[in-house]
């Protein structure tokens, strides 16, 4: 039976809890394993699992826990839950809009009677009056998240909703989530969803080497002025800091930085990770290389088949994540995490994650 794989994978050990978790049922694995499946590249994907994770019983939940702890976190949250179950009544037209990437607002005087009753909940659980709100709305924001705002005559209220995942923010949710099952929803430990360990991977060390390697990329008759790769404590998305890239019009050399891990060939994996940018711009004779990517190697470190990387745009950007998936080719060995800018400006990337694919 299908369910049996999911079984497996999701078996946590006895001795690694305190206390039993919530009994499940082989129609838990299965209802836990089809939301993991789904798509979840972007804030609206993330939207319709949270919609979907509603109805799962509380040990479907707790085994979904295992592959997505920030979701069941976030379905779990009293004010998400009511803004999800607002989103539920949406007129069907609204509801592509939202799915569709777009901003969709809701005037008091379009509500329908079931909106209303479920948009004045939200609006006790925030300390609003209900008869001074008078429109709503909800949409991406820097195609990162959602915003749900409530607007009164007064006064607002927002939420941030369909948050992606990232090394810290899913252990902050196994922490909050041990308290609600009374037992740590443990990582899936084979099969898909299995984390693939990166080190450092949302650069807490501050010495960047002891973890990744750093090679030169490209260079343009010169390896100096080099462009400035280094830690910045002042930035993160995930943790206490990021990884940085600079240069300007006089660089002459740019790196790549870099992490191998050893992969079976014909593995489905899937790369996750954030990245901010600040004035990022081709000058001169720079190279258009803004690369987030999965490059296979064989045995001997030779490149394999054709790396796949994010399509990540130039200017200006706040973080967002960026999801790359590939299979490993035939003679695959290893598989190099490879990030590198090689334009003038700042780009920082954060919260790395490498995942067996479904």
């Amino acid at each position: 039976m299908r369910w049996i794989p999911l079984m497996l994978a999701w078996t946590i050990p006895l001795a690694a809890i305190a206390d039993p978790p919530p009994p499940t049922t082989d129609d838990d694995r299965v209802a836990a394993e089809t939301i993991a499946r789904m798509e979840d590249d972007s804030p609206q994907d993330r939207l319709v699992r949270m919609l979907q994770a509603r109805d799962l019983s509380e040990g479907a939940l707790f085994l979904l826990a295992g592959a997505d702890p920030v979701l069941v976190d976030e379905v779990l949250d009293e004010k998400i839950a009511a803004v999800l179950a607002w989103v539920a009544v949406l007129p069907a037209t609204r509801m592509s809009d939202l799915r569709a990437g777009q901003t969709v607002v809701r005037n008091a005087e379009t509500w329908s009677d079931l909106e209303r009753q479920r948009l004045e909940a939200i609006a006790d659980l925030y300390g609003l009056k209900a008869r001074s709100l008078t429109a709503v709305r909800i949409g991406t924001v820097g195609g990162a998240t959602l915003r749900f705002e409530m607007i009164g005559r007064k006064d607002s209220r927002e939420v941030t909703l369909a948050i992606p995942p990232a090394p810290t923010r899913e252990e902050r949710a196994r922490d909050r989530l041990a308290t609600r099952f009374h037992a740590r929803p443990a990582e899936i430990t084979s099969g898909p969803g299995t984390r693939v360990p990166l080190e450092d991977a949302s650069f807490e060390d501050r010495d960047l080497a002891r973890h990744w390697q750093i090679a030169t990329l490209v260079e343009k008759g010169n390896p100096l002025p080099a462009a400035e790769v280094t830690m910045d404590p002042d930035v993160a998305m995930d943790g206490r800091a990021s990884l940085r890239f600079h240069a300007d019009a006089r660089t002459r050399s740019w790196p790549q930085v870099s992490q191998v891990v050893t992969i079976a060939p014909g593995t489905s994996l899937v790369l996750r990770g954030h990245i901010r940018t600040r004035f990022v711009r081709k000058e001169r004779d720079q190279e258009r290389i803004f690369q987030f990517a999965l490059v296979w190697l064989d045995i001997s470190g030779a490149p394999v088949g054709r790396p796949v990387e994010a399509e990540v745009p130039t200017g200006d950007m706040d973080w967002r994540e960026f999801v790359v998936r590939g299979v490993a080719p035939a003679d695959t060995a290893y598989v190099q995490v490879a990030m590198a800018c090689t334009m003038s400006g700042t780009a920082w990337f954060d919260g790395l994650q490498l995942e067996i694919g479904y």
